[in-house]
């Protein structure tokens, strides 16, 4: 299936996801593929797991068109197209058979500036707890924001005062050992970069763009895919890819 993560942080937006294809019917690996995609009309981007075709075309040709499309008929923005594509992924899937899941971020500007968004397109209707697998795929797929409208008023209603350092918060979504993992692992992992860079001898500090926070990000995805590897599972591997954005000047003080 693979493994996509969106992280939204006092940074920038970050997305970031494996590279390999898994044949349908078999789950034998048949490649790598573009799984990230800049968005032209905003600052932002969008990341795809599950079916990688659609009406017989790979997302690599799929989506740069539909956001072409999107780009050409208004003038652009995160939650528009993320219902043009909840529409046209409706219309073009194959029935019964495509599951996908489409995580949509990007900075959109209103009267006071502009503030980060996470729109999340799927046809599943939720994950089963005994197993971790995506259930209740449907021919319709269905939308939501998760960011400001859920997980940052969370941070308000928690006791984070704006303007004081910003939680990362991560989205992530793919094949039901990759995503579990990679829970368990980020857990870890961050409480290891707090810690020595907590140990000011060592010289280690916190990254100040969201390029070099990708760097570290890089290798959690890597890890797990060292995990597919060597217990010969398909479904997430490949190069890691990754799409920074980094805060606009004019962003709301989060």
């Amino acid at each position: 299936m693979t493994l996509i993560v969106t992280i939204v942080n006092e940074l920038g937006l970050l997305q970031l996801s494996d590279s390999e294809l898994t044949a349908p019917d078999t789950g034998e690996p048949v490649g790598t593929g573009t799984k990230l995609f800049p968005l032209v009309f905003c600052r932002g981007a969008l990341a795809v797991a599950g079916s990688y075709v659609m009406n017989g075309t790979g997302m690599d040709d799929w989506m740069p068109q539909a956001i072409a499309e999107y780009s050409a008929l208004d003038t652009g923005s995160v939650e528009g197209f993320a219902r043009f594509l909840q529409h046209r992924l409706t219309e073009q899937q194959e029935r019964g058979i495509t599951g996908m899941l489409v995580q949509i971020a990007g900075y959109v500007r209103d009267d006071r500036g502009s503030h980060p968004e996470m729109w999340f397109v799927r046809n599943f209707d939720g994950i089963d707890p005994a197993n971790g697998d995506y259930v209740g795929r449907s021919n319709d797929f269905g939308i939501s924001e998760d960011y400001w409208d859920r997980e940052y008023g969370k941070l308000l209603e928690g006791g984070h005062v704006p303007g004081q350092p910003l939680p990362s918060v991560f989205f992530f979504n793919g094949v039901a050992e990759g995503r579990i993992s990679f829970k368990l692992l980020n857990r870890y992992y961050l409480q290891f970069l707090e810690e020595t860079w907590r140990q000011p001898a060592l010289g280690f500090s916190k990254p100040t763009s969201i390029e070099d926070y990708a760097q570290l990000m890089k290798h959690e995805l890597e890890i797990i895919a060292s995990l597919f590897r060597v217990n010969k599972l398909n479904g997430i591997g490949g190069d890691v890819q990754h799409y920074a954005i980094p805060r606009p000047k004019d962003v709301v003080v989060l």
